[in-house]
């Protein structure tokens, strides 16, 4: 919401120094619109951290690529025993034998102890970084309406929420028709400037956000790992990825990907789908999430040009 209320000011981003942008970014939040939201210290944040990037290294969504840029990953968070002593491990041996050390590194963060470390370590990251649960869907918004931009200009945006018998949301689901994950699109040195195809990279990376584009109010990166404070596993379909993000960084196969984001293809758009089933225990942030982002659809279509917003719960869209 942040970002859609500012596009107007976007394209002079290049022309003006860091702590001007900041500084002018968080006076026009407040002057122009009170919502509720004290984003002040938000807005810092995230425009620091765009800048402050940890993590550039490309990452294959396959498994057995990801191993390559394990240990760098994990320098910007806090994990727990099991992964601090693999990698304490990975630094010991990787003179030796790299590979071997890449290998077991991988293998203690697949392990259902390492990757409940990691996905904790995510959280309060994601938490130490100002975000917090109800902006999740707003995040995903962004990142739709950014993909939108970089592929047709115009398209939608879909919300749903899905409840069980006891009227509790069970998962969210957000749809769009932009540009589909790791795809160029039509103009490659755009492409290649803005990171396209480094997409699924910044995803799984906790500290990183590509550089800013023409148009482009977001990036993948930061704001999407906001999905990991409402689900222990994201799942992922878009052109021709489909996983499941484990652990808060860790691809895994989502065997059924393709065939449940296929009926949301519309007239050769390919959609990308995410899917969130809600963590135990955490249904009460699902529901602020959904109604916070609900409550506020009339007016993020009212003043977005680019998408439409459509939001469907079992008792109507």
């Amino acid at each position: 919401f942040r970002r859609v209320l500012f596009r107007s000011f976007h394209q002079q981003e290049h022309k003006e120094g860091i702590a001007h942008r900041i500084e002018r970014t968080a006076k026009m939040r407040t002057d122009i619109v009170r919502i509720g939201f004290d984003e002040r210290h938000q807005i810092v944040i995230v425009c620091l951290a765009r800048r402050i990037g940890l993590f550039h290294r490309h990452v294959a969504y396959r498994g057995q690529r990801c191993p390559r840029s394990g240990h760098d990953r994990l320098a910007g968070i806090k994990t727990g025993p099991v992964m601090r002593a693999a990698v304490n491990d990975y630094h010991r041996d990787a003179p030796r034998d790299r590979d071997k050390a890449r290998n077991a590194l991988w293998a203690a963060a697949q392990s259902d102890k390492g990757a409940r470390e990691l996905l904790e370590a995510t959280r309060q990251k994601i938490d130490e970084m100002g975000y917090a649960p109800h902006r999740v869907v707003f995040e995903l918004y962004q990142n739709a309406v950014d993909a939108q931009a970089q592929w047709h200009g115009i398209g939608r945006f879909r919300v749903e929420a899905i409840y069980n018998d006891d009227q509790v949301i069970t998962c969210l689901r957000m749809i769009h028709w932009g540009r589909p994950i790791n795809q160029p699109g039509s103009d490659p040195r755009k492409a290649e400037e803005e990171g396209h195809r480094r997409d699924l990279s910044n995803m799984l990376a906790i500290n990183h956000s590509a550089k800013d584009g023409d148009r482009v109010t977001g990036r993948f990166g930061l704001g999407f790992k906001t999905v990991h404070m409402l689900a222990d596993e994201v799942r992922l379909a878009s052109g021709g990825i489909a996983i499941r993000i484990l652990g808060g960084m860790i691809p895994a196969d989502w065997a059924g990907g393709s065939r449940t984001v296929t009926p949301f293809h519309d007239r050769g758009r390919k959609a990308t789908l995410i899917e969130l089933p809600v963590a135990p225990g955490r249904s009460g942030d699902a529901l602020d999430a959904w109604e916070a982002f609900r409550d506020a659809a009339p007016f993020l279509a009212a003043l977005g040009q680019e998408a439409s917003i459509e939001v469907v719960a079992p008792g109507g869209e």
